[in-house]
């Protein structure tokens, strides 16, 4: 059994109002604020929950209603024993803008959480006008003895296993230069090794992995039909996969917006893989703008 000093993610601060919510079987966190023309809907990536919004939310809730979740298994969220089929979390997104009643919402998606925009986007297209993928996950392929190294290298024990200094590379390798506002990021992934929310969110990043190799997208992106951002830090360590390809990250982009039928695609020097928390201003400045000219 796991060592139960750690905190649970309810014991954890985080840099915005939340509430709950009952999807289904789930209690789904969330934070929702702001007013304006659109309703975004913001989806963190793997391993992480809502606060790596936190830098960006006042300038997006100066001109649009914002709401960003903890995906299920993450941060203050269920974490159930269940498969987490990419296909699932998007419709538990979709059963989210259904409880807070969002007709039409603009999906913004990093890495993990940009593939499960896409799988939203292509499942119920009327009910999203616009996508903004941030370093998305899905662009990028994997062949069946790589999918086997990754399901592997992020098994469940695996990730309880990590030592406080593993964890801590692995998080620094998702910044270019971790700034000073970013640190709670590192602080609060600490913090939950042996809390008692630790082994379900160990269950929810490993078997993630294993549900986003097996529902690649690339091959579907012609079919989005909805104006679409996408953005990159152009040193990104973690797209494509240091371990597994060469390449940049501006390949790995190129390779999606190849098949995006309505695109733009911006591109961030000296920003790794948390461009949200990197450049903030700079990515809500991309996403207002792109917005403004998509009405």
């Amino acid at each position: 059994m796991a060592d139960r000093r750690g905190h649970g993610y309810r014991d954890l601060l985080y840099p915005m109002a939340v509430s709950t919510l009952a999807v289904d079987d789930l209690e789904i966190a969330y934070s929702d604020g702001g007013q304006g023309g659109r309703t975004l809907l913001l989806l963190h990536g793997l391993a992480s929950y809502m606060p790596v919004w936190s830098r960006m939310l006042g300038a997006l809730r100066e001109r649009h209603r914002v709401v960003a979740l903890d995906l299920p298994g993450h941060g203050r969220s269920s974490k159930p024993d269940c498969a987490y089929a990419m296909s699932w979390q998007a419709r538990v997104v979709d059963r989210v803008m259904g409880a807070l009643e969002l007709a039409q919402v603009t999906l913004c998606g990093h890495s993990m959480g940009g593939q499960i925009a896409l799988l939203q986007a292509l499942a119920q297209p009327r009910r999203v006008d616009a996508l903004v993928l941030v370093a998305p996950a899905g662009f990028e392929t994997f062949s069946e003895r790589e999918e086997k190294w990754l399901r592997a290298a992020w098994s469940e024990e695996v990730i309880r296993s990590a030592p406080p200094e593993l964890v801590q590379a692995r998080v620094e390798a998702a910044f270019f230069e971790m700034p000073p506002e970013a640190g709670f990021v590192l602080r609060d992934r600490l913090a939950i090794i042996g809390g008692p929310d630790f082994d379900g969110f160990a269950r929810a990043v490993a078997r993630s992995v294993g549900a986003m190799l097996a529902e690649p997208v690339l091959d579907r992106l012609h079919e989005i039909t909805q104006p679409t951002l996408v953005v990159f830090g152009a040193d990104d360590a973690m797209i494509p996969n240091p371990i597994l390809h060469t390449g940049t990250a501006r390949e790995v982009a190129e390779q999606g917006m190849a098949r995006l039928r309505d695109a733009e695609l911006l591109m961030l020097a000296r920003t790794g893989h948390m461009v949200q928390l990197e450049q903030p201003a700079a990515l809500a400045g991309a996403m207002l703008e792109f917005l403004a000219r998509r009405p």
